[in-house]
């Protein structure tokens, strides 16, 4: 509706006054005049039954600032390239700071703001507000950092969203575990730091300084000095893949290991993305760089091992993959293997362009961090990563019962045998056998399946549908399990099982209360037979399927000869069905 006409007349006059201001003259002289304006302009309000107009909010005033100060010019700072966006403070009245904070508030009647400008400043805060993230020193969480945080939720009571999302806090930051001082001379110049190591490896061990809130950041000029080497070795392995005799995928298929490490990939690619959104960086750095390059080493010596070509466009894309992931680290190294690497290899075109190659259009950007994204993949299937973790598991476990206990037994022989140790024969690897035979346990120990039949009555369903146990939980059973007579006597062993069992939960590992895998163990050791027996220097070796606890079953409790409790016994730390053993064949055919 139409102003009255005394008040249309302050309003013309009000803005008259504001707008002499932009001139930067007259605004001494005329201050008491505005004044009175605005003193007629709040007596009408009051008579209008309105609130007097509040303070101007400090902790949400970006929108006012960025309006006012739209496009400054590089060569005057005090002048404005939009004269007409400038605004005078004193036209910030209440029902003009309700409108632009108030997500609920509707355009005020009396806008002698300007429309335009009023909306302009209302999407600027809507803009930048919430507060995404909020960075300061763990000083002040009892006081500033709860303070903003009481401010917000009173002023937007009615609206949590515009409330800060995340604080990050840090401490100090030591230099080689000790507190920085100039006095003790214990300190380093950010300058010399990086004339010492490099800007990229300076950053590499800030990332591996820590994030802990409860201890203070450690900057290790040993681990900067490391990761010179660690950086040198990733642009020189990247660089050999120019010449590296690499294959095409098969159209029908390829093999389960490389299945299992593309799916790998994708499950450290999560894990990575999950540190960067904590904003914890060492351990981003340890799935990045750590551990994508363990998966690559891993990947390189499979195909030594079982003799074939890497296939290009995997290893292509977990080159690429690694470097994504470690840009936000290691920036320019990064840039020059994308530019001179990544970015040669997909120029080859045809069936060797890797299927994860950015594709170019028109011309290749200079800068390629400025256009880098996250890289994209498909969600990691954790039945495959469980196989794979068995396999790997199982390999290791091979490996140090066949070659970590016959050296000792063989030096012992030796030493029983001989009256010249460097006689020993049996300690040679050309007398060793070169046959063997797998155990695969394929029933889970009954024990172990009571247990989970308890810790099952215990769970908790989370709004997010994964599972959890409550904190008393270990007391509970222990209550439970004393309380019976015949589950007593296990009590230590059902208590073990149920914390790993716990741990797995809090892990959010879906599989935790299941009972068995949920894959074939004959399968994978199948698929990868080749494999194993490269890595294990044999010439053939026997899967055998085994089951000791299935006399048992009906009664729920193992029972049984010597040779089965103490395979329980080795099981104890791991008590699931999935750790297959070998012994070789002292039979040589």
């Amino acid at each position: 509706p139409p102003l009255d006409e005394e008040k249309q007349a302050l309003f013309e006059k009000l803005s008259k006054l504001t707008d002499d201001d932009n001139d930067g003259e007259g605004v001494d002289n005329e201050k008491d005049e505005e004044d009175s304006t605005l003193e007629a302009w709040s007596s009408h309000d009051e008579e209008g039954g309105t609130t007097p107009p509040p303070p101007p909010l400090a902790t949400a005033h970006s929108p006012l600032h960025s309006a006012a100060a739209n496009d400054k010019t590089d060569d005057d700072q005090v002048k404005y390239r939009n004269e007409e966006w400038f605004l005078h403070p004193r036209k910030l009245c209440g029902p003009i700071l309700e409108y632009i904070f108030n997500p609920f508030a509707e355009m005020p009647v009396e806008n002698y703001v300007g429309h335009d400008k009023l909306i302009a400043m209302k999407e600027e805060f809507d803009y930048w507000y919430p507060v995404d993230l909020r960075v300061s020193g763990k000083d002040l969480l009892r006081n500033h950092l709860a303070m903003c945080l009481y401010t917000h939720a009173e002023i937007w009571r009615d609206s949590p969203r515009l409330w800060p999302r995340a604080i990050r806090t840090n401490g100090h930051l030591l230099l080689n575990q000790q507190k920085m001082s100039k006095s003790t001379g214990n300190f380093l110049l950010l300058s010399t730091a990086i004339q010492t190591y490099g800007a990229d490896a300076v950053r590499f061990a800030l990332a591996d300084a820590g994030d802990a809130v409860e201890e203070d950041a450690n900057f290790s000029e040993n681990t900067a000095d490391k990761a010179v080497l660690k950086l040198y070795n990733l642009a020189v392995n990247a660089e050999a893949l120019k010449t590296a005799k690499l294959r095409n995928r098969d159209p029908d298929g390829i093999w389960w290991f490389e299945m299992a490490i593309e799916n790998e990939m994708r499950s450290v690619v999560e894990q990575a993305k999950k540190a960067y959104d904590r904003l914890q960086f060492r351990d981003a750095l340890q799935y990045a760089f750590f551990d994508m390059q363990k998966l690559r080493d891993t990947y390189a010596n499979w195909c030594r091992l079982v003799g074939v070509e890497p296939l290009e466009d995997l290893t292509m894309a977990m080159l690429r993959t690694q470097v994504l992931m470690m840009s936000p680290i290691t920036p320019h190294i990064c840039e020059h293997i994308y530019a001179n690497i990544i970015e040669h290899m997909a120029d080859r075109g045809g069936d060797n362009k890797p299927a994860t190659a950015v594709e170019k259009k028109g011309t290749t950007p200079k800068t390629y961090s400025e256009t880098w994204k996250w890289p994209e993949v498909k969600a990691p299937d954790p039945v495959l990563s469980s196989a794979f973790n068995f396999l790997q598991n199982a390999l290791n476990s091979f490996r140090e019962q066949l070659y970590g206990g016959t050296a000792k037994q063989g030096a012992g022989r030796a030493d029983r045998n001989s009256n010249d140790p460097t006689a020993d024969a049996t300690n040679s690897p050309l007398n060793l056998p070169t046959r063997a035979r797998i155990d695969v346990v394929v029933t889970e120990a009954p024990l172990r399946t009571t247990v989970i039949e308890m810790v099952r009555r215990y769970t908790i369903q989370r709004e997010n549908g994964m599972i959890a146990l409550p904190t008393d939980f270990l007391t509970r059973l222990k209550s439970h399990v004393l309380s019976d007579s015949f589950l007593r006597p296990k009590v230590k062993e059902i208590l073990q099982i149920a914390a790993y069992i716990r741990g797995r939960v809090e892990s959010g590992d879906g599989g935790a209360l299941r009972v068995g895998l949920p894959f074939d163990q004959r399968e994978v050791l199948e698929q990868n037979r080749e494999y194993l027996l490269a890595s294990l220097n044999l010439e053939d070796v026997r899967i055998n399927i085994c089951d000791p606890y299935a006399a048992d079953a009906a009664t729920g409790m193992e029972r049984g000869h010597k040779e089965r409790r103490r395979n329980i016994k080795k099981q104890r730390n791991d008590p699931s069905c999935g750790k297959p053993t070998i012994v070789l064949d002292s039979c040589q055919t």
